[in-house]
């Protein structure tokens, strides 16, 4: 072999080591992780939200912490850090001299924060599953539309980048008895929200909407909000938003279809429990005036409550609401509303 080969062939080798050994290395759990009580955990930290921080480990599996049981991080990979006020910081987790705080290491700034109004941390860099979040969710449930005992499917998956939230909110819920035509509820919708300084939001939202128990065969909707997390901490959240829509109705009689613009007030309350079992409530409500309509307002409102079976498995109950004051099909009742039961997936 002549010396240039020679060179070339050992030159190649090293560059494969060094790949090699760089590949091992980021697959390697060396985030550490030290407890209130001293006790200090190694693995591989995956993400803090709605105050559990989640971590893979490879003796115990992926094991969840509770924020306010944790006294230092430390890790060398570049997360996003976001704070009660709403400001985001990005960088690696360093612990720091004074208890309660932790340091937030940058590529040319280092930020002291206080471990109590950190509300989410998300590694950058990360595969699309490990950014999803969301739930599944399959059960029965009493309907006053139907008067039945019917099955329903729901599901909200979530994808969260730097700033930015896409939400895909899906809900099924058809009955038929002997001698009642087939009712129908069901719901799909996406909403994109861009998040800014001080909490603020703006969004945009989609939506198809099916209940035939008010008289709607279809209605199609594109609207644009925006709002502000006036409360967000490790324990709750509570938001108000301002916007306006247009849709259009297809209704289950011969009534002719009805283009219409109305304004959207919205809020959503949500408030989590840790201690064993864990229970979470959430809360969110839609109210829409006309403005081409003068005088007709329509409503929804949920209520979810989950109780922890065993990890990322709950027992849901959920309260469903759909008020409007001028339905547009003839014999259309005005209310309808759903009280369902069943177990929750959680991803």
């Amino acid at each position: 072999m002549n010396p240039k080969s020679f060179y070339t062939l050992n030159i190649l080798k090293t560059l494969l080591i060094l790949i090699t050994t760089s590949f091992i290395a980021l697959a390697q759990k060396t985030d550490i992780i030290t407890l209130v009580n001293g006790d200090k955990l190694t693995g591989e930290l995956k993400e803090l939200q709605t105050g559990l921080l989640e971590l893979s480990t490879d003796n115990m599996g992926t094991v969840y912490i509770e924020w306010d049981k944790i006294a230092e991080i430390k890790t060398d990979k570049f997360f996003e850090i976001e704070v009660e006020d709403g400001r985001i910081y990005f960088g690696s987790l360093q612990p720091n001299d004074k208890p309660g705080t932790m340091i937030v290491k940058g590529v040319t700034l280092e930020t002291v924060l206080i471990l109590k109004y950190i509300i989410r941390i998300k590694q950058i860099n990360e595969s699309f599953w490990d950014i999803l979040d969301g739930y599944i969710q399959l059960g029965v449930s009493f309907n006053k539309g139907s008067n039945v005992a019917e099955l329903n499917f729901g599901a909200d998956l979530i994808y969260t980048l730097k700033a930015r939230r896409f939400e895909l909110l899906l809900n099924s819920d058809i009955s038929a008895s002997e001698g009642n035509s087939t009712s129908k509820s069901q719901d799909a919708s996406f909403t994109y929200y861009r998040y800014m300084k001080k909490k603020w939001f703006w969004g945009t939202l989609a939506s198809i909407n099916q209940n035939t128990e008010l008289g709607l065969d279809l209605r199609g909707t594109l609207g644009a909000t925006i709002g502000n997390d006036f409360i967000q901490s490790n324990k709750n959240l509570l938001n108000l938003a301002f916007g306006l829509t247009g849709s259009r109705e297809w209704y289950t009689d011969e009534t002719d279809p009805e283009n219409d613009l109305a304004a959207l007030i919205s809020n959503r309350f949500k408030y989590f429990i840790y201690e064993s079992p864990g229970i979470f409530l959430d809360s969110y409500l839609n109210f829409f005036p006309y403005l081409t309509n003068w005088g007709r307002i329509r409503l929804t409102y949920d209520l979810a409550l989950d109780w922890e079976i065993i990890n990322n498995f709950y027992w849901d109950l959920s309260f469903y609401l759909n008020y409007d004051n001028q339905p547009q099909s003839e014999n259309a009742s005005e209310v309808d509303y759903s009280i369902e039961t069943g177990i929750k997936y959680t991803l």
